[in-house]
């Protein structure tokens, strides 16, 4: 097993006000989301054991406004309201991998202003917030869960430990899961 597994992100901006954020944050939110892959990976995948070791993984990142997340929202969770992101995992079960393809984990699509108005009442910085979601959202593809309990505590001590490692801040109660 190779020391650190290839990742590429795809990152799209739907929405403007995300434009100065990505040209401040970019590299930071990649990290993030290499940290998260690393990890797991170190770790063999513990959630998706029979995913390919040693392959390239890939994953987009939408970047939308409340209106259109809202409408995703609706569509897929049958919930009528904006959210802070949407993890849509391309990796199921028992998930067929072409051999010497890339393994595609899925999209993550975060909502511009549901994430500053968390970020302005939680009192912390808009960046640490968004960060906090891509890893919440990274987890949610790499197969974690918080229906039941244990899954929820499980899914936030990996979630506090990455916060950690990252140097951002541990705020893990003070924010809801929706």
């Amino acid at each position: 097993m190779n020391s650190n597994p290839q990742i590429v992100i795809d990152l799209q901006i739907l929405y403007k006000s995300w434009e100065p954020v990505l040209e401040l944050h970019k590299n930071a939110l990649i990290e993030v989301c290499e940290t998260c892959l690393n990890d797991e990976y170190k770790m063999g995948f513990p959630q998706y054991p029979l995913l390919p070791q040693d392959r390239t993984y890939e994953l987009s990142i939408i970047l939308v406004n409340n209106v259109k997340i809202q409408e995703l929202n609706r569509e897929w969770r049958q919930k009528d309201k904006a959210t802070n992101i949407l993890s849509f995992s391309a990796v199921e079960g028992e998930s067929i991998f072409p051999p010497d393809m890339p393994i595609l984990l899925g999209d993550l699509i975060v909502a511009y202003e549901r994430v500053k108005e968390e970020a302005e009442s939680a009192n912390i910085s808009f960046i640490d917030h968004l960060k906090r979601l891509i890893i919440h959202g990274m987890f949610h593809l790499l197969g974690y869960d918080h229906i039941k309990d244990e899954e929820f505590v499980q899914m936030a001590k990996r979630e506090y430990k990455l916060l950690k490692k990252l140097h951002i801040y541990d705020y893990i109660d003070d924010l809801t899961l929706d």
